[in-house]
């Protein structure tokens, strides 16, 4: 069985040279993982919906629109290469261009960032549930263990995170 690392690790790039990166490519891009969860949200997952922007000129109509938008570069992951913007704001160079546009979507409740871990195989074996600490658009870690989670959303998340 292939190693496949989440992320690309400076250890990692030393045991398998060149294997990092075409797995980032692969597992870490924001638009195909937003296409991958389009394809598989069941009820009770909401995906915002997500285009690519160009140029600073699409940007720029984007966010004369007005509201909350979400601007994320293709690749990181942890909140990387991700800015929280309103309509009319200025945006830096780096991110005003050829970028992912996605609805901001307000969360509510004390729910609102579950997440679901488990092992993957010829199958995938979940290992638990757990509510994730954001600030902004950064992890800032996650809590485990039973009863985190009421069992409903337990449910959809171990679900929705198998068929991921």
């Amino acid at each position: 069985m292939p190693i496949r690392p989440w992320g690309c690790t400076a250890a990692f790039e030393a045991i398998n040279p060149g294997a990092s990166l075409d797995t980032v490519r692969r597992y870490e891009s924001k638009k195909h993982a937003h296409t991958l969860f389009e394809s598989l949200a069941q009820e009770g997952i909401r995906v915002p919906a997500q285009h690519h922007v160009r140029s600073q000129r699409e940007l720029a109509r984007e966010l004369a629109r007005g509201g909350r938008l979400v601007l994320k570069k293709e690749y990181g992951a942890g909140g990387s290469g991700t800015l929280v913007v309103s309509g009319g704001q200025r945006v830096s160079r780096p991110m005003a261009s050829d970028v992912l546009v996605e609805e901001y979507v307000d969360g509510e409740g004390p729910y609102r960032n579950p997440t679901f871990d488990g092992v993957v195989d010829d199958d995938v074996y979940p290992v638990g549930v757990g509510l994730m600490e954001v600030a902004g658009t950064g992890y800032r870690g996650v809590t485990v263990g039973p009863g985190v989670l009421p069992a409903r959303l337990t449910d959809t998340a171990v679900a929705f995170g198998t068929a991921v």
